[in-house]
């Protein structure tokens, strides 16, 4: 079996522990190796808040984005960071807390201009993508994306997680909120997703160094 060694107190762990339990991986708290992710032979350091911001968003931007028949010239908007995962439990500030955090911006998979807010009581990380296109373009879901156009907060959305079989700790795909509205120069489109697609994607590229330099 393949071992992933963690250094405690990284605040994705759940994610890592039930998305690596799935794929047969077993992780191992290892607090002498602090700050990193380690497979049998190969480690990389945790990703701290930016990374995790950018991995996160641009896979589910890859989502929006697939919809298209043509790729938007670019996207602004909102992300708002659950408070579950990477800014801690909800009990540590007050319930209707929303703080104003970094602009984020990304090249790929377009360029995008996003204020990231962070968010006391969401479990979702949730996109308000203002796409540009140069005429009002009809956006049909991707593979890996869903489309719940009658849900338009996040507490359903993460409902429907729950009663469709899949586990918000390990489903990697994409939840598109209500339908894709025209705007002056686009389509606006509301996704939201977990942690676990980015932390898959974590834990594959381990396995897949350590298997290579075990081979």
């Amino acid at each position: 079996m393949t071992r992933i060694r963690l250094a405690g107190g990284w605040p994705l762990a759940p994610v890592l522990h039930a998305v690596a339990h799935r794929r047969g991986v077993r992780v191992e708290r290892d607090d002498a190796s602090s700050g990193w992710l380690s497979g049998v032979a190969a480690g990389m350091p945790l990703p701290d808040l930016d990374s995790i911001a950018s991995g996160v968003v641009t896979r589910m931007l890859r989502h929006v984005v697939a919809g298209f028949a043509g790729s938007p010239a670019g996207v602004t908007g909102v992300v708002l960071v659950p408070a579950g995962g990477v800014c801690g439990a909800a009990a540590a500030g007050p319930v209707n807390a929303v703080r104003f955090d970094a602009e984020l911006r990304l090249t790929e998979p377009v360029s995008a201009s996003l204020l990231r807010l962070r968010a006391q009581q969401t479990r979702l990380w949730t996109v308000v993508a203002d796409c540009r296109l140069p005429a009002v373009t009809a956006w049909h879901p991707p593979a890996g994306t869903v489309l719940l156009p009658a849900t338009t907060d996040t507490a359903r959305a993460a409902e429907y997680l729950d009663d469709a079989g899949h586990p918000a700790l390990t489903w990697p795909g994409t939840l598109v909120l209500g339908s894709p509205t025209p705007t002056v120069d686009g389509v606006r489109v509301v996704a939201a997703s977990t942690e676990a697609g980015y932390v898959a994607e974590l834990v594959d590229g381990l396995v897949t160094a350590a298997e290579g330099r075990a081979s």
